[in-house]
């Protein structure tokens, strides 16, 4: 699967274009391409022309079947790397401006076939750093946690638990964030 942000400084789109037309033109594995919504035009259209026999583009409202399917995720510094990592599947990154043990970061296109290599064979270091994410970010594995939150919501609704204080509004922070990454469409 390759997905990438919008964001222009951080998006690897135009980088890896070729790279991944070549390894779609070699039929070698199948690929689920997606794009943010807000990314340019111009990247949208060339890589939903890259669909065919070998790979398929699809909206990002089909992210999350895509994440189930995809044995691998090519990315960059979009949110949807620790959302695949926790299923314990292998990432290769593009330039990651925040570079975690568990991916596996490139720095130019050409270096993309061997990280997939490596990513199709994971090491078990990998697997353990993998291991080490999904425990930090989702610790329980029994299938209970919608009960748990039921519980805590029923507690919290009958008082035995105090809400947390709401936070602060913060707007400079976003200001400074929409700064930070140049962009100054629509808030929300």
């Amino acid at each position: 699967m390759y997905a990438s942000t919008f964001t222009e400084r951080l998006t690897s789109a135009p980088a890896l274009i070729d790279e991944i037309a070549r390894q779609i033109a070699s039929g070698e594995r199948y690929w689920l391409l997606t794009l943010h919504p807000k990314s340019a035009p111009e990247w949208m259209d060339r890589y939903r022309a890259l669909a065919g026999p070998h790979a398929r583009f699809l909206q990002a409202d089909a992210l999350i079947a895509m994440l189930r399917a995809a044995d691998v995720l090519v990315c960059d510094t979009s949110s949807v790397v620790p959302e695949f990592a926790l299923q314990g599947k292998p990432v290769v990154t593009f330039r990651n401006n925040a570079v975690q043990p568990y991916m596996i970061d490139i720095g130019e296109a050409a270096a993309l076939e061997p990280a997939l290599r490596r990513a199709f064979a994971p090491e078990p270091a990998l697997r353990a750093e993998l291991d080490t994410l999904s425990a930090q970010i989702h610790p329980y594995r029994d299938g209970r946690s919608s009960e748990r939150v039921l519980a805590a919501t029923e507690d919290l609704l009958a008082g035995r638990i105090r809400p947390r204080a709401p936070k602060p509004a913060n707007r400079l922070r976003k200001l400074q964030s929409r700064l930070h990454l140049r962009y100054f469409g629509p808030a929300g």
